[in-house]
């Protein structure tokens, strides 16, 4: 099971890699993501091929639970006020971003200048639940980015803290590196929430800062 967290922690990190070194436009950019996110899908589809049918169940009543939940809150998606409503969330876009993609899995936002000036991201990305959550330690992390991203320049593990988020247990992750001569950090949040694993993963590109937009984001942040 430890093979499923760590494939997908590859997969969400090549997600906003491919983007920031992507299209010159919004339709090549969309195109990368949209590529690497099918890429996590099938990633995680094919970790978890051999769980059993009762997790598989609990999968479906998961769906039917966060539907149940959107619904008593709105529409599920953005709404006006800039709220977003997922399956196991609701989060507040940054202000001045907008929506880039978004479907029954995942959802990016970007600012409003991107990508001709601003590749930054804000992405959150659901996925089946992990029963061994609570087991993996930095080197699990460590070791697993470590081989996805040998062949970039300057790849460095920066950092990484077992906590909470809520009532919920939570791993907090750092990584930088350099892709097609852009250096990047990603920092992290992977959230053992009741029904599904959420990632909220922050990309910074050229040494740009988004400790606000970070804060303000986890703090408007709701696990249902």
């Amino acid at each position: 099971m430890k093979r499923k967290i760590v494939c997908l922690l590859a997969a969400l990190l090549m997600i906003s890699a491919a983007s920031c070194s992507g299209g010159t436009g919004e339709s090549g950019v969309s195109s990368s993501v949209s590529s690497s996110s099918s890429q996590a899908s099938s990633t995680a589809s094919s970790a978890s091929s051999s769980s059993s049918s009762e997790e598989a169940s609990g999968a479906s009543e998961a769906s039917e639970a966060g539907s149940s939940v959107a619904s008593s809150q709105g529409k599920a998606g953005l709404q006006e006020d800039g709220t977003y409503i997922g399956e196991e969330y609701t989060c507040k876009m940054p202000e001045g971003w907008r929506l880039l993609e978004e479907d029954s899995s995942q959802v990016t936002f970007v600012p409003e200048n991107y990508p001709e000036e601003s590749v930054d991201m804000v992405s959150v990305q659901l996925t089946e639940k992990d029963p061994a959550f609570d087991s993996y330690t930095q080197q699990d992390f460590e070791e697993a980015a470590e081989e996805e991203y040998a062949e970039l320049d300057a790849f460095a593990f920066l950092g990484f803290e077992k906590g909470s988020f809520q009532t919920y247990n939570m791993y907090t992750l750092r990584y930088s590196l350099t892709k097609d001569d852009t250096p990047m950090e990603f920092q992290q949040y992977l959230i053992d929430a009741p029904e599904k694993t959420v990632s909220i993963l922050f990309t910074e590109v050229n040494e740009s800062d988004l400790t606000e937009i970070r804060d303000a984001f986890l703090e408007n942040l709701k696990i249902q």
